[in-house]
C-alpha cells in the first residue's frame, strides 16, 4: 500500500471529519475524482488544452491520454470518416451499457476510419459483435505499407492476415470480442474498421456489425481502454521515481529540440558519430531508442542542434550505456558551463549550472543540465572519457551508447518529456480547481491540508500550493512558496485590518505535509508534524466558494510541483490532530523536542 494519509489509524478517524479529499487515483477528461464526497460534488475540474506525457505505474513514459484516437466511442463524429456506412448509437454494449454502435454498410467496401499519427509499436483495438454480418476487418497503414486482419465474430477465429501484424482476439462473452491488431513501423496514421461478410470479403452492399470503444495506443499490446472526446484536459497521475502516483501539475513548456526521438534526422549535426535508428527498447517500452556509434580517431564525437537564444535553459535526454559510458551535455557558446554523466554508476558532475541523473525504465537514465547563458545555447551530446573530463574533450574511445527523448526548454528546471518531430511542440499548463462549493468549505472555521512533492525550487517566483477564496482577492486563505523560497500563509478577509502573513523558511526539496487551521482569533499551521506559526487576529469572511489546487484564485502562479493529496475540513482540527495529519508521530528525539518546545542540551 502507498505510504499515504490513510495508513495511520489516528488519521483514519480524522478522515470522517473531512468534507473533500483529493488523493490522485481516478480521473477522466476534465475531471479528477474526489474520494470524498462520493456523489461527484467534490470532483475537481481540470484543464490543460494539450496532450502531454507521464510516467505510468509500470515506470514507462506514455502519452496522456493513452488513447491516441479522438471521440473514441462517438463514431458519428467528424473525427471518423465514413465511406458507405451509417452509424447508429444506443446499442447494447459489452459492458452492460447502451454505448455500442450499429455499423451498417450501404455499398461495397464500407468502412469507418480515423487518421492519427503513431511511430514504432502501435496497437489498434475495438470491441466488436456480429450483427447480420459475422466478420470484421481491421486495417492499419502508414504512408508506405499496410497491414490488416479478418476476424470471425462467430467464434473469434483469426482469418487472413497481410503485412505480418500481431493479432489478438479476447472473448468477452455474449458475442463480444476485443479485437486487436499491432504493428511496428514508421508513422502509422490510418486506422479502419470494415464490416465483412466472410474472410477476405468486404464487397457486399448491405449488412452490419456492432462496435464499441476503439483505441490506438503506443506499444505492442492493447492497453486498458481510455475513453476520449477531444483528448484535451486529461489529468496526469505520475509515478516518476516509483511509489504512489502524484497529480502532475506543470507550467507551459516548449521542447525546442526537433526530432527528439529521430536522432538520424538531418537537423542533428553529427561529428565522428553515426546513428542506428530504433535499435533498442526505450523508456516508453517500445523499440524506438537510437544508438550513437563513435567513430575511430581522436576528435570530438558528438551530435548537436543549435538554438541561438539567451536565458535560463534546461537540456534533458535519456541515455543508456553501451560499450561507452560517459557523456556530456553542453551549452554551446559558454565554455564555462557543462555537465558530465556516468551511465554505469548513475552519477554526475557539473560546472556552471545544475545537473540531475535519475533512473528510468529499461536501463536508461534521464540526464538533465540547467544553466543561464548570455552567449546563446544549443543542445550538444558528446562522448568523453570520464566523469572528470574537461568540457568537450576529444576522445579516442570507440563503441556506442543509447539515446532517446532529447529536450531543450526555456526554464530553470526540467519538466515532463515533450516529443517532437519537425517543429517545436508546446505542452500547455495544468490547472486543478473547483468553484461553487461553499457547502464543502468551512465558512467560520476549517482546515486545509496539502502534501507537496517539492522537487523544483523556482527562484524569484511565487508558487501557490492550496487556496480557498470567494473568487477574488478580498476573501482568501492561501499557502505558497514565495519568491524567497519560504513557505508563507496569507489570509485576507473583509474585516481584517491587516492581512495575516506567517512565514517559515523552506529547507529545500522534499515532501512537505502542510495543514492550516483557521478560526477567528485562532490560526495555526503545521509542516511535517511541527507547528510553524500562529495568529490571534480576528476576522469574518464573506462566503468562501472556490478551491484552487496548485494555483492562485486567479489561476496565476502555479505550484510547478506534484501534489500527493489535498483535503478540506469544515472544522478547525485540534493541534494534536494537525501534528498527526502532517506526519508527526514524533519518531525522532529532535522532532519530539521541537514539537513541545524543549531545549536540547
Amino acid at each position: 500500500m502507498c505510504d499515504n494519509l490513510f495508513n495511520n489509524d489516528t488519521i483514519m478517524s480524522t478522515y470522517d471529519d473531512a468534507s473533500l479529499i483529493m488523493f490522485p487515483s481516478g480521473y477522466k477528461e476534465d475531471k479528477i475524482y474526489s474520494l470524498k464526497p462520493t456523489d461527484g460534488s467534490g470532483d475537481l475540474d481540470f484543464t490543460r488544452a494539450s496532450t502531454a506525457t507521464r510516467v505510468n505505474a509500470e515506470g514507462l513514459i506514455e502519452e496522456s491520454p493513452v488513447n491516441l484516437l479522438t471521440y473514441s466511442n462517438t463514431f458519428s463524429n467528424a473525427a471518423w470518416f465514413n465511406i458507405n456506412t451509417t452509424e447508429t448509437s444506443g446499442q447494447s454494449g459489452y459492458d452492460g451499457s447502451n454505448n455500442a454502435w450499429l455499423l451498417q454498410r450501404s455499398a461495397a467496401y464500407g468502412l469507418i476510419r480515423q487518421f492519427v499519427d503513431s511511430d514504432g509499436d502501435t496497437t489498434f483495438s475495438v470491441y466488436v459483435k456480429k450483427g447480420s454480418l459475422s466478420w470484421v476487418r481491421l486495417y492499419i497503414a502508414s504512408n508506405t505499407l499496410s497491414s490488416d486482419v479478418y476476424i470471425n465474430l462467430e467464434n473469434g477465429a483469426i482469418g487472413t492476415k497481410t503485412g505480418s501484424p500481431s493479432v489478438e482476439v479476447v472473448d468477452l462473452g455474449s458475442g463480444w470480442y476485443r479485437c486487436t491488431i499491432s504493428k511496428n513501423t514508421t508513422l502509422i496514421n490510418n486506422f479502419r474498421i470494415y464490416p465483412a461478410a466472410s474472410n477476405e470479403d468486404t464487397t457486399g452492399t448491405s449488412g452490419n456489425i456492432y462496435i464499441q470503444d476503439a483505441q490506438v495506443n503506443s506499444g505492442a499490446t492493447a492497453k486498458t481502454y481510455f475513453p476520449t472526446t477531444d483528448r484535451l484536459n486529461v489529468p496526469r497521475i505520475d509515478y516518476t521515481g516509483g511509489g504512489c502516483g502524484k497529480l502532475l501539475l506543470e507550467p507551459q513548456r516548449t521542447n525546442l529540440a526537433l526530432y527528439s526521438e529521430q536522432l538520424n534526422s538531418g537537423v542533428w549535426t553529427k561529428n565522428d558519430t553515426t546513428i542506428t535508428a530504433n535499435a533498442t527498447t526505450s523508456p516508453d517500452g517500445t523499440t524506438n531508442a537510437d544508438t550513437i556509434n563513435l567513430s575511430a580517431g581522436t576528435s570530438q564525437k558528438f551530435i548537436a542542434q543549435s538554438y541561438s537564444q539567451n536565458g535560463s535553459y534546461t537540456q534533458s535526454v535519456y541515455l543508456k550505456k553501451g560499450t561507452h559510458s560517459f557523456v556530456q551535455l553542453l551549452t554551446g557558446g559558454d565554455v564555462t558551463k557543462f555537465a558530465t554523466f556516468d551511465l554505469i554508476n548513475g552519477t554526475s558532475s557539473v560546472t556552471g549550472g545544475t545537473a540531475t541523473i535519475q533512473a528510468a525504465a529499461n536501463g536508461f537514465y534521464r540526464c538533465t543540465f540547467s544553466y543561464t547563458t548570455s552567449t546563446g545555447t544549443n543542445i550538444t551530446i558528446i562522448a568523453v572519457d570520464s566523469l572528470a573530463a574537461a568540457r568537450a574533450a576529444a576522445t579516442s574511445s570507440t563503441g556506442n551508447f543509447y539515446i532517446y527523448g532529447a529536450q531543450l526548454e526555456l526554464g530553470s528546471y526540467v519538466s515532463s518529456y515533450i516529443p517532437t518531430s519537425g517543429t517545436a511542440v508546446t505542452r500547455l499548463a495544468d490547472a486543478a480547481y473547483k468553484t461553487g462549493i461553499s457547502s464543502l468549505i468551512g465558512q467560520t472555521e476549517g482546515t486545509l491540508f496539502v502534501e507537496v512533492d517539492l522537487n523544483n525550487i523556482v527562484s524569484g517566483d511565487s508558487q501557490y500550493a492550496i487556496v480557498i477564496s470567494d473568487g477574488s482577492a478580498a476573501n482568501r486563505i492561501q499557502f505558497l512558496n514565495n519568491i524567497s523560497n519560504d513557505w508563507q500563509l496569507f489570509i485576507t478577509a473583509n474585516t481584517i485590518s491587516n492581512n495575516i502573513s506567517l512565514t517559515t523558511s523552506t529547507s529545500g526539496v522534499g515532501i512537505y505535509k502542510i495543514a492550516i487551521a483557521y478560526k477567528s482569533g485562532d490560526v495555526v499551521y503545521y509542516i511535517n508534524g511541527i507547528q510553524k506559526g500562529t495568529s490571534s487576529e480576528t476576522f469574518t469572511f464573506s462566503t468562501l466558494t472556490d478551491f484552487d489546487l496548485a494555483q492562485r484564485y486567479d489561476d496565476l502562479f502555479p505550484l510547478q510541483n506534484p501534489i500527493n493529496q489535498a483535503i478540506l475540513f469544515p472544522t478547525r482540527l485540534t493541534n494534536n490532530q494537525l501534528a498527526d495529519l502532517t506526519g508527526g508521530n514524533k519518531t525522532t528525539f529532535n522532532a519530539l523536542a521541537e514539537f513541545y518546545g524543549y531545549q536540547i542540551l
